[in-house]
C-alpha cells in the first residue's frame, strides 16, 4: 500500500488550505470561556508568519527548536514551519525538572526555546549555563516580559504572510521532530522522526479508523507525547479533518467538551479511560456525538461493560511505540469483531511477527518478542540521535529485511489477534508515560548512604503501574523514604518519583549478580 506522497507535512497542509480554506481547522479552548478559532487558510497564514520570524532570527536547516509548554496551537504552527524549513522541533514535558530540561536541550543541541510564561524563569536560569541562542514566549501573561522577548501571540502579526518567498521543498525523508523516550538506558533517547514516517503512520491510522475530512478530533493528550502527535494530530491533518485542542486532559470535562464542540473522534490511554469511569455520572456522559475513541492499554471486562452502558461510544485498541511512529496493531474497524481483550491485529501497511527468544527464528510461536518489519525513515523512526549502537540493537536484519525489535512480549491466537504479556526490560508504563527504572535508580544512587537500589512497578488501578523502590542503606543511616522522594522530586518529573519506598538488608540476585526483580515485586504485595 503506497501511502507516502513524497511531500513534506507543510505541503500536505497547504494543499488542504488551498482546497478548503474557509473550513474550520482548529478550535483551541484556552479556558472554558475563551475559544480561539482558525480556518485552514488563517492557520496557513500564521504558519507562514512563523517561517518569516524564524528566518528573520537566523534559524537554519537542521537546527533544533525546543517547544516547552502545555498543549497550544504554537506546537502545530512550529511543526508545520519546521517541515517547510528543514528545521527540527523538540516538544518537551512542561512538568520536567531543570535537570531533565537541561539534558534535552544540551543533548539535542537546541538553539531556541519556545516557552509558556510560567516556565520562563526556568529557561532563563538554564540560558545562563548553556547555550540557548533565542528564547521566545508563546503568549503574553501578567508578567512583564513583553519588551524583553518576542511573543508569538502578539508580535507575529507584524509579518506579512504574502511576503514569504518560495523555498526549495525539503526532502520528505528529512527529520522534522525529536521525541525523547525512556528505555533501558540511564538517559532518555531522542527518536528521530521524518516527515515521511509521520505521513505514513497517519494515513495507516486514518484508513483503519475511517477518519475523514468531516470528522472533528478532540485532542487532550499532551503534544509532547507520541500518542497525541501520531494517534490524533497528524491523522487529522492528512485527512483534512478539524481539531479541537485543549491545554490538558480533564476527566471532569471531557464529555462536556465532546458535546460542546461536537467532536466525532478522540484518542486516549487506559488510565484516562479509568479516570472517566471514576467520575460522578453526568448528563453529558451520553449526549455527545463521538463515534470512536482509540486507546492503548487494556481495561478489565467489567470496565468495558460499564463504559459501553454509560458512555455509549465504541473503543478501538491499538499498539505502537514512539519508535514505530505509526500504529502497526489495531482492533478491527468492524464493531462486531473488536475483541478488546487483545491489542488488535496487524493492519494493512505493517507486518508484525513473533520471534523466538531462543534461536531468533521468525515464527508464529505461542509467545515471544513482537517485531515489526520496517524501512527506517519511511515506515519507522530514522534511528536514535547520537546513539548508533542503540539504533543497531533495535533495527536488525532478518532474511534481507529490517525488523524493529519492540522488546514487548506478546502472544497471538489463530485469528491473528495479538495479546500483550509483558513489556521491555526495566520499562514502566504509568498513565501512558514510559519510565526507565535505570534512570530512577541512577538518581537514587546519588544519595549518600544508598548502597543498592531496585526500582520496579506494581499494579495501579488508575495509572496502570506505580513506581516503587527497594533500597539498601549503609548501616546506621538516617536516610528516610521522604528524603529519597524529596531528592527525586528535584531531579525527575513527578510521575517518575517512586510512590512507595521500602528498605531491605539486601536485594535478591542470581548467581551472576543480576537483581531478581520478580522477587523484589513481592516485597510490595
Amino acid at each position: 500500500m503506497d501511502l507516502i506522497t513524497n511531500r513534506v507535512l507543510y505541503k500536505i497542509f497547504e494543499e488542504y488550505a488551498l482546497k478548503q480554506g474557509e473550513k474550520d481547522f482548529l478550535l483551541f479552548e484556552k479556558d472554558p470561556n475563551q475559544i480561539v478559532k482558525w480556518t485552514y487558510s488563517e492557520f496557513l497564514n500564521d504558519v507562514k508568519r512563523v517561517i518569516l520570524y524564524l528566518t528573520d532570527i537566523g534559524i537554519i536547516k537542521g537546527e533544533v527548536i525546543t517547544i516547552h509548554m502545555e498543549n497550544n496551537p504554537v506546537h502545530i504552527l512550529f511543526e508545520l514551519a519546521a517541515s517547510y524549513m528543514g528545521v527540527i522541533v523538540l516538544p518537551t514535558d512542561p512538568s520536567c525538572t531543570k535537570y531533565e530540561l537541561e539534558y534535552f536541550i544540551t543533548h539535542s543541541e537546541s538553539k531556541m526555546v519556545v516557552v509558556e510564561p510560567s516556565k520562563i524563569c526556568l529557561v532563563e536560569k538554564l540560558s545562563k549555563k548553556i547555550n540557548i541562542r533565542t528564547i521566545t514566549l508563546a503568549f503574553n501573561s501578567n508578567i512583564n516580559q513583553k519588551s524583553k522577548y518576542f511573543v508569538i501571540d502578539d508580535d507575529l502579526k507584524k509579518y506579512n504572510p504574502s511576503s514569504l518567498d518560495i523555498m526549495n521543498e525539503q526532502e520528505h525523508t528529512s527529520i522534522v521532530m525529536y521525541l525523547y523516550t525512556s528505555g533501558t538506558t540511564s538517559n532518555p533517547k531522542a527518536v528521530m522522526i521524518s516527515n515521511a514516517v509521520i505521513e505514513y503512520g497517519a494515513r495507516v491510522l486514518s484508513k483503519h479508523t475511517n477518519l475523514v475530512k468531516d470528522d472533528r478530533h478532540l485532542i487532550s493528550l499532551p503534544l509532547f507525547h507520541a500518542a497525541a502527535q501520531f494517534h490524533a494530530l497528524w491523522p487529522s491533518i492528512v485527512s483534512g479533518a478539524s481539531i479541537v485542542l485543549t491545554p490538558r486532559f480533564s476527566a471532569s470535562r471531557f464529555f462536556e467538551q465532546a458535546y460542546k464542540y461536537n467532536v466525532s473522534v478522540a484518542a486516549l490511554f487506559g488510565a484516562p479511560l479509568r479516570f472517566l469511569l471514576n467520575q460522578p455520572k453526568r448528563d453529558f456522559d451520553n449526549m455527545h456525538n463521538l463515534r470512536n475513541i482509540t486507546f492503548a492499554q487494556s481495561l478489565t471486562d467489567s470496565m468495558y461493560k460499564e463504559w459501553k452502558n454509560r458512555f455509549k461510544v465504541p473503543l478501538q485498541q491499538l499498539w505502537g511505540m514512539t519508535e514505530t511512529v505509526g500504529l502497526p496493531i489495531m482492533s478491527p474497524i468492524s464493531l462486531e469483531n473488536r475483541n478488546l481483550k487483545a491489542m488488535g491485529k496487524s493492519v494493512i501497511g505493517y507486518e508484525c511477527r513473533i520471534i523466538s527468544e531462543e534461536d531468533e527464528n521468525l515464527s508464529w510461536a505461542s509467545e515471544g518478542q513482537l517485531i515489526v518489519k520496517c524501512i527506517p525513515g519511511l515506515t519507522a523512526m530514522s534511528g536514535y540521535y547520537k546513539e548508533i549502537k542503540k539504533t543497531k540493537e533495535i533495527f536488525r536484519e532478518i532474511d534481507d529485511s529490517i525488523w524493529l525489535f519492540s522488546g514487548d512480549t506478546v502472544s497471538v491466537d489463530t485469528e491473528g489477534f495479538f495479546y500483550f504479556l509483558d513489556r521491555g526490560k526495566d520499562l514502566i508504563k504509568r498513565g501512558g508515560e514510559n519510565i526507565s527504572t535505570i534512570q530512577v535508580e541512577s538518581i537514587i544512587m546519588e544519595i549518600p548512604d544508598v548502597i543498592d537500589v531496585c526500582v520496579t512497578s506494581t499494579l495501579d488501578s488508575f495509572r496502570d503501574e506505580k513506581v516503587v523502590a527497594a533500597v539498601v542503606l549503609k548501616e546506621n543511616s538516617n536516610i528516610t523514604s521522604e528524603i529519597i522522594k524529596d531528592y527525586c522530586n528535584k531531579k525527575l518529573s513527578s510521575f517518575k518519583v517512586p510512590s512507595e519506598i521500602i528498605f531491605v538488608k539486601a536485594l535478591p540476585r542470581t548467581s551472576v549478580g543480576k537483581i531478581q526483580k520478580e522477587k523484589v515485586k513481592k516485597f510490595f504485595n
